[in-house]
């Protein structure tokens, strides 16, 4: 019986080291993928892949990259020309500029042209052309001109007189203009509570705002239990609840025009601004929950956040079933679905993860590394900015799903908190892994767990 052990021992000890050795060799094995997502071994199997996986090929800067200058009003000019051209003209490989919160854009590059808008805040904008001192930028749709007296180009934010240290900051009060335009708008409107918010409303059925008073008082909790990061300071900024479209879009054309986005929230500032108008339940919890996020990131994280953390954790949580006594879960995912004669409508969360399922097998989604590399223009205002919100969003869902990666991406945002770089590559590094790699589970993860209902 002990020969028989021994021998059976034996063999089993030679098929595993067979095994192991046939995978040092095919690293690229399903069965290894697969593992990177078991508990316990998942971290393992990560580790075993990236050492044995083929090292991806150097990515090739393009350091003449095309530029297209444009007038004032975005109309591309005639005989445009490509970066480097014309020595004033010059933007090297990185056609970007550092632009300060408050920052005026101009329709001409003069000290005295017409002023078309100003930044909500500390932005990354796309330099369209220069002319000494003076830049054409991009900023949420609009080309206009900002004068920066010595600009010199860098990866990091402007300090200037009066910095913005990274990581979090105390809440911003309610921008005073904004308020004006606030009381513009609704000038019947009552200063109320809700949450641990100042806010303004007129006209709100009283259920709903004991509804909402209970949702926005509990979201700061449910932020610190499921990012691990706690935010700063006391609760500031207010909430603007629109009963009429017309007065939202209003508000939202003159501070913070998004085109050819159809938003149901803004907020800069200091303000969150929620269209209540024409809104089922749940889809006014989910924007309030969206926009009450950027408060709270501004307190945990700080600002300047790249579009797909801002944007993906204020969709992640808005994404969260919400009970009908305001409590949330996180572990659910909300929104509606809605039976009409030609078919299903699904809203909310649910809308956004038939999306990235559809999109994902159209072959539409972009790649993780290029997902996270995108400035704000090209997140929230392309064509394809559905996919954008949904991917960003459901990739940090995902994340906090896998016993292998939730702390990592807590621990990654712990360190954005304590100052260091909250770029996608920083978060790469943390998981341990190749973007292909990353994009390779997260595929097999919306396939796993979202299935287009049109189809068979």
């Amino acid at each position: 019986m002990r020969w028989l052990a021994l021998k059976i021992t034996i063999v089993l000890m030679l098929a595993a080291m067979g095994a192991l050795a046939w995978l040092t060799r095919h690293p690229e094995a399903e069965v290894l993928a697969r593992a990177t997502e078991w508990p316990y071994v998942g971290g393992l199997a990560a580790k075993f892949r990236a050492a044995y996986l083929p090292a991806p090929a150097p990515a090739v800067e393009d350091q003449t990259p095309e530029i297209i200058y444009v007038d004032p009003r975005g109309r591309p000019l005639e005989g445009g020309v490509r970066g480097g051209a014309d020595p004033d003209r010059t933007l090297g490989a990185r056609p970007v500029v550092w632009v300060n919160e408050g920052t005026a854009l101009l329709a001409e590059p003069t000290a005295f042209g017409p002023e078309i808008g100003r930044t909500g805040g500390i932005a990354n904008l796309r330099i369209l052309e220069r002319r000494g001192d003076w830049f054409q930028v991009l900023y949420q749709g609009e080309a206009g001109w900002v004068f920066l007296e010595g600009y010199q180009e860098s990866d990091e934010p402007p300090l200037g007189s009066d910095p913005l240290p990274p990581g979090p900051l105390a809440a911003q009060p309610p921008d005073e203009d904004r308020l004006a335009l606030v009381r513009e708008l609704m000038p019947d409107a009552a200063s109320i509570r809700i949450g641990p918010y100042d806010a303004w409303a007129r006209r709100i059925d009283p259920d709903l705002l004991a509804f909402l008073d209970e949702l926005v008082g509990s979201i700061e909790r449910v932020y610190v239990e499921r990012y691990g990061v706690t935010p700063v300071g006391e609760p500031g900024g207010a909430l603007v609840l629109f009963d009429r479209h017309d007065d939202f879009a209003a508000y939202q054309e003159r501070e913070l025009p998004l085109h050819g986005i159809n938003a149901a929230g803004v907020t800069g500032g200091g303000v969150a601004a929620i269209d209540l108008d024409g809104r089922a339940l749940q889809e006014t919890a989910a924007t309030t929950i969206h926009e009450v996020v950027h408060l709270l990131n501004r307190r945990a994280l700080g600002p300047a956040l790249p579009p797909w953390l801002e944007e993906g954790l204020a969709d992640d949580l808005a994404h969260s079933e919400v009970a009908a006594d305001g409590r949330l879960d996180t572990r659910r995912l909300g929104g509606l679905s809605l039976q009409r004669p030609d078919g299903w409508e699904w809203r909310g969360a649910l809308a956004s993860a038939v999306g990235l399922r559809r999109a994902l097998d159209a072959g539409r989604l972009r790649p993780l590394a290029k997902l996270v590399a995108l400035d704000w223009s090209e997140f929230v205002e392309s064509g394809d900015s559905q996919d954008s919100y949904a991917e960003a969003s459901f990739w940090i869902r995902h994340l906090l799903a896998q016993p292998s990666t939730v702390g990592e991406l807590r621990g990654f945002l712990a360190g954005v908190a304590a100052g260091r770089s909250a770029e996608g590559e920083e978060l790469r590094r943390r998981l341990g892994a190749e973007w292909s790699l990353l994009d390779e589970r997260y595929h097999r993860w919306i396939r796993i767990r979202f299935h287009d209902p049109t189809q068979p």
